[in-house]
């Protein structure tokens, strides 16, 4: 062979080599487009309304208006409406949408005065097969449009509250003591509302309903905060483990406002799962300590920066605010709250 024809040979694979070389990037670059077509595709986001509920039915009427500058939440993000009271939040197949409750307005409350500020979307349900408990039901698809109705609600710079501390009945009896020498020394009282800080129930989750029907005898919206022994204790993780309080109560981190005073709810609970069961069989109740994760943080941070530094914050949690240092009662991640609150001098 000449050495032209070896030069063309050459020539020949040199130019083989950039095509596969140039089609390997071509490959490579529609690969990326692909997965990211089917990545957005799957991403939900989801659409709604905050509405004046005039008539006070829960539902929208042709002609109430939609609220603007309401903020609402899935979680971790933090949307105002838009001037005809629109928003919209990324959400994934477990989320909790709420509306964050401003001041001089009132979410509806149910039969048992629970106020019914956010929709529970999670289409296969809660994975408690397994569970003492039952969690969520399937919701099935997302609703083209998650509206949250407000009703007009004027409410004084000084107001009193009913704050309820570890009230953990174990048994109807113990509901029937709570109902008799507890709340009927409130019924008809002046509070603008009430809250129960944790323990709402002493680990039978199944007594959550009797103790809202006794509450709400009360006649004031109640709010809940949930504790150690409000868990599914049969959950693998602490993900799963506040399922039973979402199907009954709704997000276990959330925030309110009244007048110029702002709630926030947070579930510092951090359940580690079975690792041993006690004398009777069941799980450990003792497998938790106290903690905040990073998503609550920024939750939290997102909720504040919009406050005003003059308004007062109020942080409602089950495990006491206090450094750990090696106590088991104590909160993991607090600096990170701290830091997020000190610009505001007025907090509780």
């Amino acid at each position: 062979m000449t050495k032209k024809n070896l030069n063309l040979q050459d020539k020949v694979r040199d130019m083989f080599r950039q095509f596969l070389s140039t089609t390997k990037l071509l490959a490579l670059a529609l690969g990326i487009v692909i997965a990211f077509e089917t990545e957005a595709a799957q991403a939900e986001v989801a659409r709604g309304v905050v509405f004046h509920d005039q008539n006070g039915n829960g539902r929208r009427e042709k002609d109430e208006p939609g609220i603007p500058s309401v903020r609402v939440s899935n979680g971790l993000d933090i949307v105002r409406t838009d001037t005809g009271g629109n928003y919209q939040l990324p959400i994934d197949d477990d989320t909790m949408l709420f509306v964050l409750k401003p001041r001089n307005w009132q979410s509806p409350v149910n039969e048992q005065n629970l106020p019914q500020f956010y929709y529970n979307h999670k289409p296969g349900g809660s994975p408690d097969d397994n569970f003492d408990f039952p969690g969520v039901a399937p919701t099935g698809p997302l609703p083209s449009s998650v509206d949250f109705p407000l009703t007009r609600s004027e409410e004084s710079e000084e107001f009193s509250v009913i704050m309820m501390g570890d009230p953990q009945p174990n048994t109807r009896q113990h509901v029937r003591y709570y109902a008799n020498d507890l709340i009927a020394e409130l019924v008809d009282s002046q509070a603008a509302f009430g809250i129960s800080l944790g323990d709402i129930v002493g680990n039978d989750l199944a007594l959550f309903d009797n103790v809202n029907a006794v509450q709400a005898k009360v006649g004031v919206p109640w709010h809940n905060v949930l504790g150690n022994h409000d868990l599914n204790f049969r959950s693998p993780n602490d993900k799963y483990s506040d399922e039973t309080f979402e199907r009954v109560f709704g997000p276990a981190n959330y925030a309110f406002q009244w007048a110029s005073v702002h709630f926030i709810v947070l579930d510092n609970v951090l359940w580690r799962g079975i690792i041993d069961n006690d004398n009777n069989g069941r799980p450990d109740d003792g497998n938790y300590v106290g903690a905040f994760s990073d998503d609550q943080l920024q939750f939290v941070a997102n909720y504040v920066a919009e406050v005003p530094v003059d308004e007062c914050l109020v942080v409602c949690t089950h495990i006491p605010l206090i450094n750990p240092a090696g106590l088991k009662h104590g909160t993991q991640k607090l600096s990170g709250l701290l830091e997020i609150l000190a610009k505001h001098p007025h907090q509780l």
